[in-house]
């Protein structure tokens, strides 16, 4: 299909890019990491996209119109092609869109539940009444109420227009194919190589997309022609141009609430209140208006911005709940902290053992691969988890969603029946004054649970990018799913 994308020198076949760890599948249902979606996207082609600025445009649909009071959407779609050079049919785009389905609740694409039949559909597997061809090169999604981010929430990869592969596969490791512009090429413990999928109408772009392995490599030799730099290490040489990014991306620090300690409401509140705010941000030199009490990084619409006040390290109010809790300075509170290999001055531990100023607190902090990281997470072995996270959506309902019980993003585990009732009333509300009010109730809750520790936006950092692949802006295909919306070319 045709995406006008940015001209790039034909003479330059190969764009190498770092990634934190070669995935053992690549399922689009399932990507539950960054680097996976990076691959994926660029395989992968969805009904719509989201662009820079989060606005929502259409890929393989090509227009769509609403009716019956906004319960019935109608999809033209255009005409597309699969990477072994099949045409795209809409029975095959119905059977792309089940597959979403089935674990749409997990993946937190709550509009999507509100098809027609969708209770019946995921308990007996019978035929989804709500989805339906409707004349040539149309498709009909009828929903039983009102779903206002349903488009959003088609855009995500997890909903990915894909051909299994002869054995029934969804994994594009493993002979699945999708209309995007690369397709696989090869794959090892060291990168994943892709190369231009002939099919697609997408024009002067690189040859071949090589994902490195940044955890081997040999940074000496394999050079990257695209490097983020969030933290201001890097110096990459005169061959790069820098570029200001800005990320709708804040940092926080996770409690697994599924641990017995966390069951404590108080004992929750108090290593929130421990947590020395003040020397955090001096030593990540974060401004201090970037520091946050909220769960959405600043800039998103829906929700009112929350500046991190001064209250919220209070170490005697801190002391006096763990006391209570029956902790004391020879028996504290110890908590295992899972920090990732990020690189500089987040790679301390000891700043970590030293950021709870509560002598009833004990952290000990665990530095692991990006990988390791993952696996300790899947096995809730874990107290405490430092990470960013950002929206991914045209709103925040995504990242909102990912507090839900049943959400494979729940890093934090929370499990709260009135938190899950009031995102759940925030996404499916379509007056947009009242989802933005529900947004700020549904926020409420979970922080008031003290379930999350809120740190900072990560608002600036640099992305350098080899002279040779110069961009006169953002190209929606490389930098795909970072959501850079405002970067501005700055040359050395």
């Amino acid at each position: 299909m045709a995406i006008s994308l940015l001209s790039f020198p034909i003479s330059s076949a190969e764009i190498r890019l770092p990634i934190s760890f070669i995935p053992e599948t690549l399922v689009p249902t399932n990507l539950k990491q960054v680097d996976s979606n990076r691959v994926a996207a660029l395989i992968t082609e969805s009904l719509f996209k989201v662009r820079d600025k989060f606005q929502l445009s259409p890929i393989i649909a090509s227009s769509y119109t609403w009716e019956n009071n906004q319960k019935t959407i109608n999809l033209k779609i255009r005409k597309s092609r699969f990477s072994d050079g099949s045409y795209v049919t809409s029975k095959q785009i119905i059977h792309s869109l089940k597959n979403c389905i089935k674990y749409a609740k997990k993946s937190a694409r709550l509009n999507i539940l509100n098809i027609l039949g969708y209770k019946q559909f995921i308990n007996t597997g019978k035929n989804l009444k709500g989805l339906r061809e409707a004349g040539t090169n149309t498709i009909q999604i009828e929903l039983v109420k009102k779903g206002p981010l349903l488009l959003d929430d088609l855009s995500h990869t997890g909903c990915a227009i894909i051909k299994p592969s002869i054995n029934g596969s969804w994994d594009l490791l493993k002979g699945a194919i999708g209309t995007g512009p690369y397709m696989l090429k090869s794959v090892s413990n060291s990168d994943i190589v892709l190369k231009l999928n002939p099919f697609h109408e997408a024009s002067e772009i690189p040859q071949n997309v090589r994902f490195i392995n940044s955890q081997k490599a040999n940074k000496a030799k394999e050079k990257m022609d695209l490097i983020f730099d969030l933290r201001g290490n890097e110096n990459p040489g005169p061959e790069y141009i820098s570029y200001n990014i800005s990320l709708p991306m804040y940092w926080q620090m996770s409690l697994n609430n599924e641990k017995n300690i966390f069951k404590n409401r108080l004992v929750r509140k108090a290593v929130t209140l421990g947590l020395n705010f003040k020397k955090i941000r001096k030593f990540f030199n974060w401004e201090e208006s970037r520091m946050q009490s909220g769960l959405f990084p600043f800039g998103m619409r829906g929700f009112k911005s929350r500046k991190l006040n001064s209250g919220l390290n209070d170490l005697n109010k801190s002391k006096k709940l763990l006391k209570k809790a029956g902790y004391t300075k020879k028996n504290p509170l110890t908590l295992r902290l899972l920090l990732s290999r990020r690189g500089g001055k987040l790679e301390n531990t000891q700043i970590w053992s030293d950021a709870f100023n509560n002598p009833y607190i004990k952290i000990n902090p665990i530095l692991l691969s990006h990988k390791e990281v993952i696996k300790e997470k899947k096995k809730g072995n874990y107290d405490l988890i430092f990470h960013g996270k950002s929206p991914g959506s045209i709103e925040p309902h995504m990242l909102l969603a990912s507090y839900l019980r049943d959400s494979i993003f729940n890093t934090s585990r929370v499990r709260d029946g009135k938190c899950d009732h009031y995102i759940t009333n925030a996404i499916s509300e379509f007056n947009l004054k009242k989802r933005w009010q529900a947004y700020e109730q549904a926020q409420d809750c979970i922080l008031n649970g003290f379930y999350v520790i809120p740190l900072a936006t990560l608002n600036s950092g640099k992305v350098y990018i080899n002279n040779k692949w110069e961009l006169p802006g953002r190209n929606p295909y490389f930098l795909n799913p970072y959501r850079i919306y405002d970067w501005r070319k700055k040359r050395k």
